[in-house]
């Protein structure tokens, strides 16, 4: 009878082991699952992050060898600052179409250039002045009043918006450039350009079936784009969530 006990007991004691050990290995199995999904999320959002990136880099290239060519020094820029400068009234009508044909062959084939101008800011004149545009701009046309995406000596970057354009409704990125023609005014380049990031979230979104929310900050860290009411602008903001990854000033 006491072997038959001893013999309960043991087999007791082997099946509880191997109940725990089974336990253990399932919570062990499921927290290495866990953290390789994880894993997996974390490297599907750096990918589709980097790609955003990457692709407004080269919007905001495309601008920016535009604008290069639209300061006082470029090729566009000096026929506009001849036509800006001569008194001639004949001379000003062959400037001025020699400049536009000039912006017009710059951008030929840059169907995503929304918008391309010159225009006085505000400080110069009362109440801003546009003097050239390759469309009509909206009547309360200020970018110098848009948020920061960046700066350089000579560059303003803005985040993502939407055109100035007056007959169009899309998303777009820009850049502000200051500059003085022969004539002493200070004048800003604005030109914009359609973005893509938009059509590439929906895309995931509409493969993946989730929402995705896109985040753009200022050098503070303070939101200047969202296309979620969840981060409102002005919100700090930093990538500590479960969920977000961050990338230069990209969320």
């Amino acid at each position: 009878m006491r072997s038959t006990t001893i013999k309960v007991r043991f087999i007791q004691m082997i099946s509880v082991s191997i109940v725990m050990c089974l336990v253990l290995i399932f919570l062990v199995t499921g927290f290495s699952w866990s953290i390789a999904q994880r894993s997996r999320e974390v490297q599907a959002l750096m990918a589709s992050l980097q790609d955003m990136s990457s692709r407004m880099d080269l919007e905001y290239n495309d601008i920016l060898k535009l604008s290069q060519n639209m300061v006082p020094t470029g090729p566009i820029g000096q026929i506009y600052d001849e036509y800006l400068t001569v008194t001639d009234q004949y001379d000003r009508i062959k400037s001025y179409r020699n400049f536009i044909n000039s912006l017009n062959i710059a951008i030929f084939g840059m169907d995503d250039v929304l918008l391309a101008a010159y225009y006085i800011p505000r400080e110069e004149a009362a109440a801003g002045q546009v003097l050239f545009a390759s469309f009509t701009t909206k009547e309360d046309f200020a970018p110098e009043d848009m948020p920061e995406l960046g700066r350089t000596e000579e560059i303003i970057f803005q985040p993502m918006h939407q055109t100035c354009n007056n007959v169009l409704i899309k998303d777009t990125v820009s850049v502000l450039r200051p500059v003085v023609f022969n004539n002493n005014v200070q004048v800003n380049i604005y030109l914009e350009i359609e973005t893509g990031v938009p059509a590439m979230l929906q895309g995931k979104e509409d493969i993946e079936g989730i929402s995705y929310i896109f985040l753009q900050t200022d050098q503070e860290g303070r939101v200047i784009y969202s296309n979620s009411d969840v981060f409102a602008l002005g919100t700090e903001v930093t990538a500590d969530r479960e969920g977000m990854i961050q990338m230069h000033q990209y969320i």
